[in-house]
């Protein structure tokens, strides 16, 4: 196993064919570089698949805990693939049911100063087992459905 920076990958030029970056980019300054890494490492013909956390009205403590820079509108992570040198393939928000339900507890918990150390702090197990429910309904109708928000957006591209 190789760790680095997604902004300077250790692989060499055009080793994959496809590539895999979940809730990544928006963890660095430069989403950029780390899209042009990305670009770098992929073989002519492969693929990436891209998430982020969408919507800046959403930013919340989680987005504190996992020190994000930043979230995204699907208009602008998709500019910034095509800027990359990618292709866009598919593009759509996911997670659109819990949409609503995370706005409204995070605007609570601002406004009424709650202190928690992480969201998981309101958590349950039957509070987890209800939203994975509602989360698989959700991955499996958002690409059809193409819902105008979501708490994350996703992006699969191509390099020609």
């Amino acid at each position: 196993m190789q760790q680095g920076s997604i902004c300077d990958l250790p692989f060499s030029s055009e080793s994959f064919g496809f590539v895999l970056a979940t809730d990544v980019i928006e963890h660095v300054q430069d989403d950029m570089a780390a899209l042009k890494e990305i670009y770098r490492v992929l073989r002519p013909g492969g693929y990436a698949l891209i998430t982020v956390p969408a919507f800046q009205s959403l930013w919340g403590l989680q987005d504190k805990v996992a020190l994000h820079c930043r979230r995204y509108r699907l208009g602008t992570l998709v500019e910034r693939v095509i800027s990359a040198k990618l292709t866009i393939v598919r593009s759509y928000y996911f997670n659109y049911l819990l949409f609503a339900p995370i706005w409204t507890a995070r605007k609570i918990v601002s406004l009424t100063g709650i202190r928690l150390q992480s969201e998981n702090d309101v958590n349950s197990p039957l509070l987890n087992r209800v939203m994975t429910k509602i989360f698989r309904f959700d991955i499996v109708t958002a690409p059809l459905l193409r819902p105008p928000f979501g708490v994350s957006a996703l992006v699969v591209a191509r390099k020609v």
